[in-house]
């Protein structure tokens, strides 16, 4: 376990959550996502923004420049892009970094997780079971906790389950606590605080082991996939054969035919 940058996170040459989610869509997803890192996008951004002032305050200085010229375009946009090396952000994307940074801070609860933990922390391991590489950056670390901080659209709790699948953080949680266990941490409570983009930057702690066991189970058998394409060379879609729609039964309501004798039945079936 190393506090690192995420340049030199980045650097490491191993499977990673990011794109291990991607083979639960397919090989050819996750082989993609390997080749052609993310674009850089405002969402990101401004989540990343949020991670450095709640778990690394000190360097949000040193990482993050505020551009408070308005539209970003014209020759002083371009100038000050040009001599930036800091991630800039718009004057609703600083101020709220720090208006998340402040929510966190002021609950109770992820407030006590976050002193005295570790933050960004990276583990490196191999797969006992593939023999692959792996690697994984935990948001936060401690004697008896660990976890993750999301930035989101919501923490309702139904939102935020519904998310946690949709974006593959179960997945995530579960390759981060094979990871643990290949360091030989001991299993240890396992949380998410979950803190809102927009205000008023509602802040909730998810108890997440469950979300971690199920996704453990969902991420030996994409490392699995993996291995096997590692070994093949063959990295398919999502399926090489037709695959039939099955239309649900909401889907006709109020078009049922009366007469299924009529001629365009019979014609839909081939009768006619």
């Amino acid at each position: 376990m190393t506090a690192t940058s995420f340049q030199d996170y980045a650097a490491i040459k191993a499977v990673n959550a990011t794109a291990l989610k991607e083979m639960s869509k397919s090989p050819k997803a996750y082989r993609y996502a390997v080749d052609h890192p993310r674009r850089d996008t405002d969402r990101l951004r401004v989540g990343r923004a949020g991670h450095t002032g709640i778990l690394e305050p000190e360097k949000f200085l040193a990482e993050y420049v505020l551009w408070d010229g308005g539209a970003r375009r014209g020759k002083e946009w371009t100038s000050f892009k040009a001599s930036a090396d800091k991630t800039i952000l718009t004057e609703g994307q600083y101020g709220a970094a720090l208006a998340m940074r402040d929510a966190v801070m002021a609950h109770p609860e992820a407030a006590a997780i976050l002193v005295g933990a570790a933050t960004e922390q990276t583990l490196t391991w191999t797969d006992p079971v593939t023999g692959l590489a792996c690697k994984c950056r935990v948001d936060l670390l401690k004697p008896r906790i660990w976890g993750d901080l999301k930035t989101t659209r919501s923490v309702g709790e139904r939102a935020f389950t519904r998310q946690s699948i949709e974006y593959g953080w179960d997945i995530q949680m579960g390759f981060y606590q094979m990871g643990l266990r290949a360091n030989g941490m001991p299993d240890a409570g396992t949380v998410i605080i979950g803190v809102e983009v927009a205000p008023p930057h509602d802040v909730i702690v998810f108890d997440a082991g469950d979300l971690a066991y199920c996704g453990a189970k969902k991420a030996r058998v994409l490392l699995d996939r993996v291995a096997e394409c590692e070994a093949t060379g063959q990295w398919p879609g999502r399926s090489e054969r037709r695959v039939l729609i099955s239309v649900p039964e909401y889907a006709m309501d109020g078009y049922e035919c009366e007469d299924e004798q009529s001629p365009a039945a019979a014609w839909l079936m081939g009768e006619g």
